[in-house]
Parts: structure tokens; sequence; C-alpha cells
């Protein structure tokens, strides 16, 4: 409603001083003023306003304005001279919008050059609704030259406004799909995260199986050999405790598993997209860290397109890792290649590399060399995260030497479990 009253609020006040802004580029008194287009403009572009409510708000705004300035300007001041001067104005702002009402609005052309053509007309018939108006109350003489040049005019005005209202409207369409590309970009990766963790209820669910059955077989010995049976019952609770935990790692699973199926996103890009929105989301990351970290991509080769979330799930955690080993300044390259149907991606940064002692424990869980401001360490899980999600493709990790940089990390993934 807001809005609503804003736009017409617009209209009565920028119309009638635009249209005291007149230019004269033919000979006599013929002029063209900014109002017209203005007013064009204000109906094509606002949706919220009903035209011919504008056209009566629009032509009373521009007859009392130069009603004001004649009783300013004009000594003696006629009212009636100045009124029928004026009202034939009123005439063209309502014929114009009672026609776009019913020929463009309520139609909806998809056409711009359809909509064009159809304002040309409306143009031509309001202006010649008014100039009949004048003749009848002033007497106003019309020839065959003024009606050629209230056509070029028409053609000219309208097809510049339409013009305009189109480069606006490409730019609002280039920014809302530049938005959406952002919250793809944002919900894709939280989504990945997600994926890695469902990987990992996956693999804790099954361990909990495992253990289920072990527990469950030193049950029935116990209670078998009549050597402990408060310990056989012991070993059976837990039995059933794991079970528990099974099941409830099942459902979260599958809560998992179907909130990224439902999840209406480009699932499979490129891996050019795909490491454009890692560096793009790190590089956020790194400045929120206060590192200065310059982003490099090397890709060869022509690639499919490959299931998103299982990549970014794995080269986030280390792209982030990277950016954390570098001090405050550094260097982060991703490169991709495609050797014997298998995708080969290189993560290298010049922090502060890993030493030979760190390196025999770098995916074991819970090793860490990564600390907070009071002293805690983080979790260690994340390399070991990404060991198993690779490990789960039926691919491989490793760190190599690839100078110049301090420390890089080799990725390699068979190309079909990277489509499917």
């Amino acid at each position: 409603m807001k809005e609503k009253f804003a736009h017409y609020l617009f209209i009565v006040i920028a119309i009638p001083i635009a249209g005291e802004f007149k230019i004269y580029p033919f000979d006599g008194d013929k002029r063209i003023s900014l109002a017209v287009s203005i007013f064009f403009f204000m109906l094509l572009w606002s949706r919220k306003i009903q035209p011919i409510i504008a056209s009566l708000l629009a032509g009373t705004s521009v007859v009392l304005f130069r009603i004001s300035l004649d009783y300013f300007a004009s000594n003696p001041f006629y009212f009636l001279n100045s009124f029928l001067e004026s009202a034939p104005a009123f005439i063209y702002y309502f014929t114009f919008a009672v026609l776009f009402h019913f020929l463009v609005k309520t139609k909806d052309p998809k056409d711009q050059f359809v909509v064009g053509i159809i304002c040309v007309l409306i143009d031509i018939i309001a202006n010649l609704s008014e100039i009949f108006v004048r003749h009848v109350v002033s007497g106003m003489t019309f020839s065959w030259l003024d009606g050629l040049l209230i056509i070029g005019i028409a053609i000219v005005r309208v097809f510049f406004v339409l013009s305009f209202y189109n480069i606006l409207i490409l730019k609002e369409s280039m920014l809302a799909e530049e938005q959406q590309r952002k919250r793809n970009q944002e919900i894709l990766f939280h989504v990945s995260n997600l994926y890695i963790e469902m990987i990992q209820v996956k693999k804790s669910a099954k361990d909990a199986e495992n253990m289920t059955n072990l527990c469950f077989q030193l049950h029935r010995k116990l209670k078998e050999n009549e050597s402990d049976l408060e310990l056989a019952e012991f070993a059976l609770d837990i039995t059933s405790q794991l079970h528990e935990i099974k099941k409830d790692n099942q459902r979260i699973y599958a809560g998992l598993s179907k909130l990224i199926i439902e999840k209406e996103l480009n699932d499979k890009m490129t891996i050019a997209e795909i490491i454009d929105m890692i560096l793009l989301m790190n590089k956020h990351y790194a400045q929120s860290i206060g590192k200065n970290v310059e982003f490099k991509q090397n890709i060869n080769g022509v690639h499919p397109h490959y299931f998103t979330f299982k990549i970014i799930s794995i080269l986030n955690n280390l792209v982030a890792n990277a950016i954390e080993a570098i001090p405050k300044s550094g260097e982060i390259l991703l490169s991709a290649t495609i050797i014997k149907q298998t995708l080969v991606i290189f993560v290298s940064d010049s922090g502060t590399g890993i030493s030979e002692r760190n390196q025999k424990q770098l995916f074991k869980p819970g090793f860490t060399t990564k600390f907070d401001q009071q002293g805690n360490p983080s979790n260690g899980i994340g390399l070991f995260h990404v060991k198993n999600a690779i490990e789960n493709l039926g691919g491989n990790i490793a760190l190599v030497n690839a100078p110049p940089y301090q420390t890089s990390f080799k990725i390699a993934i068979p190309l079909e479990n990277l489509e499917e």
C-alpha cells in the first residue's frame, strides 16, 4: 500500500514539473515535454498503480499546476482562459491511460515490438483527442504536416521509453539471477556438509550393527557355557543399546538422504563451476579470519558434469584447512585433470607445511594440530571424514611433494563414481 501511494505521489509531483521542461525541435510552437515519457514509463514499470486513476491524478495535477503558474505570471489573471488553455492536457492523459489499460495492461502481450506498435497508436490517438478539444475550445488549426509530426514524435517517444524500460528489466533480471545463484551456492555449500556427515552416520550405523552382532555372540557363548549368567545378561543389555544406536543412526541417515534428494538444486555441475564456488566461499572465510589468501585454479582436459555434493564435501574441508595453515598471507591452488577415467585433483597451499612426524598420523581420527585461542584442540575429525568419503567413492588421498607449495594433497576418484 505504501509503495502504491508513493508511485501515485510521484506522478502527482513529477509529471506537472516535467511538463514545463520542453524542447522545440521543429519550427513554430510544436514542443515535446518529458511529462508524457515519464507517465508512459510509470504505467509500464509499476504493476501496483491503476492506469485510469493515475491519469486522473496526472491530468488534474497538470491542469492545476499550469493554472497556478498563470496566476503568478499573469496580470490580470483570467481563470477561465487559463483553465480552457490547460484543460485539454487532461484529455491526453485520460485517453492514453484508458487505451493503455484495455489494450496493453489487461492483454499483457509478450512481444515488445507489438507493445511498441500498440503504444504508438495510443499516443497518436491521445494527441489527436487533445488537439480536437483544443480546436473546439480555442479554434486551434491542424494540418497534415502536424499529423506527420505527431506520428514521428509518438514513434520516437514510445520506443525510447520501451528501450529504457527493457534495459532496467534486463538489469533487474540479471541481479535477481545473480542473487538466486548465490543462494543456490550457499545451499549447495551447506548440503555438501550434510552429505559428508551422512556418510559418517551411515558408517556409524554399520559399525553399531557389527558391534551388536559381536555382543550378541558374546551373550550366547556366555549363556551356553553358563560360566557367568550375570555377565551374559550384561552383554545382552549392551547389545540392545547398540541396536538402538544403530536404529537412531539409520533414521538420521534416512532424514539426511531425503533432505539432499528433495532439494530442487542443480546437483550436477562442471568442475570449473564447483571449484569457482568452493573458492568463492572460502575466500569469504579467509577474509573473516583476517587472512590474505590468493586463490588460483588450473583445470585441464574435458570434464563431464559431476555430482556436486560429493566433490564439495571433500574439497571444502581441505581448502579450509589450507587457509588455516597459512600464517597471514599466502596462496592456494586447486588443479584438476583426468587421467585414465579418473578425476585427479591437487589441493596445494603455501602454508607452514606438515612435519614428517605428523604426516604419519594425518588421517587418524582425533589427531589434530589445531588449537583455539583458549588452547583447546579441535576434534581432529576433518581429514578422517575426507579420507572416508573418498574411499567410499572408490578413490584415495595422499600427501605428495609438489614444490613450490609446502603442502599438497592428491585426490584420485574414478569418474563413474562421480557421475552417478
